[in-house]
């Protein structure tokens, strides 16, 4: 029981709290990076919490010249997780 217990906890952090393939963004259980975002903004609804970060245009997952925004969530003071993303042609112009 205590290896399951163990193995879920290092899932979680090792999971939960890394970068993304991308680079497009870095997530710890305390806060949210997307240093190259034209733009972020954070929701806080105490206790819980939603983080946005948009690129207006960027290549994101093999597309180019797309626009993305990533939605995060941060429930009952949780670690942050990715829970949507939008992606659609991008304003490259």
């Amino acid at each position: 029981m205590i290896k399951i217990l163990v193995g879920i906890v290092f899932s979680v952090l090792v999971l939960g709290c890394g970068q993304n393939g991308n680079n497009k963004y870095k997530l710890s259980c305390e806060h949210v990076e997307c240093p190259d975002a034209d733009d972020t903004k954070e929701i806080a609804n105490d206790p819980d919490k939603t983080f946005y970060c948009t690129w207006g245009c960027t290549s994101y997952n093999g597309d180019e010249d797309v626009y993305v925004t990533l939605t995060f969530q941060s429930l009952n003071g949780s670690c942050w997780v990715l829970v949507e993303e939008y992606v659609t042609d991008g304003n490259c112009t």
